[in-house]
């Protein structure tokens, strides 16, 4: 069991393998000394900007992205505890959300302007909005889902809402992280079947523990590329695809909303060696075209 945090096990990847594939997104790559960079100027940014002090709560409400994965890390090189929220929430389960965790700060997607709006100044007094669009190739050869085309491309005319894009160009620069194995790192909330959602308490060594199993179980390493189709704000996606694959330096394929039809290209183009799916995926991906059956035989599920 390696020490440290998850956030460790980033700036090991990135100095191991500064050049490697640490996501991939619609056909743009990002390697992970650019992952690592950007989560630290993201770091920085929530820091020196948006006051976010050791423990604090910050919300992240966003699709499947290179975006997701940054402020994730990001929020935990700053010392603070994530909050991963559901992107499909509206206003209401939002404001509840804020108000349980005590989160005042959110990253979010731009197309969950309007969504956040009304929390904007009260709940939430800093909103960090970011476009998916930044991180797809203008010539993409691959059908994008509407949240990456139909998402607003303003941020709201505010001085407590941010572009992403502004937040990681100022580079700003995190100060030491003090947080420790011990130390609160996410709150994920449960569905709320028979009640109000509740929040989960896990540390950075537990979250840390469950993604390097994760890892030995499925028995990944630097060579692997993976899936990462699961919702990242759930804890399959989060810990089975994501960090799991930042554990082992594997490279993250992402997609921002499911889209069955796209798997075959995928598959066969980055050469898929381990997907991670709910069973009903795997169903709707049966029987796989005669492109994708010699790819999909070589992925570990």
């Amino acid at each position: 069991m390696p020490e440290g945090t998850l956030y460790d096990a980033l700036a090991r990847a990135a100095q191991a393998r500064p050049s490697h594939p640490a996501t991939v997104f619609y056909g743009a790559s990002l390697s992970y000394a650019e992952l690592r960079a950007r989560v630290d100027a993201m770091a920085g940014f929530l820091q020196r900007v948006c006051d976010v002090k050791r423990g604090d709560r910050v919300m992240i409400a966003l699709q499947n992205s290179p975006q997701y994965v940054i402020a994730y890390y990001a929020v935990m090189r700053a010392d603070a505890v994530i909050v991963p929220v559901n992107p499909m929430n509206k206003t209401a389960e939002i404001a509840y959300l804020a108000a349980d965790s005590g989160a005042r700060v959110a990253i979010i997607g731009s197309e969950l302007s309007d969504v956040f709006a009304p929390l904007a100044g009260e709940a939430i007094t800093h909103t960090i909005v970011a476009q998916y669009r930044d991180e797809v190739p203008a010539a993409t050869p691959y059908t994008l889902p509407s949240c990456v085309t139909e998402a607003p491309s303003q941020v709201p005319s505010s001085p407590d809402w941010h572009s992403w894009s502004e937040a990681i160009a100022q580079g700003l620069q995190p100060a030491a992280m003090e947080a420790g194995p011990e130390d609160l790192m996410i709150l994920p909330y449960t569905s709320g079947t028979t009640g109000k959602p509740k929040a989960c308490m896990h540390t950075h060594r537990s979250a840390l523990f469950t993604a390097v199993l994760q890892a030995r179980w499925y028995r990944l390493d630097g060579s692997d590329v993976m899936t990462g189709f699961m919702p990242l704000f759930h804890v399959a996606g989060m810990q089975g695809s994501m960090n799991a694959a930042i554990v082992t330096g594997a490279t993250l394929l992402l997609m921002a909303r499911w889209d069955k039809d796209l798997l075959p290209d995928l598959f066969e183009t980055y050469g898929v060696t381990f997907w991670n799916a709910a069973p009903t995926m795997s169903w709707m991906c049966s029987p796989a075209p005669a492109s994708a059956t010699h790819a999909l035989r070589n992925s570990r599920c």
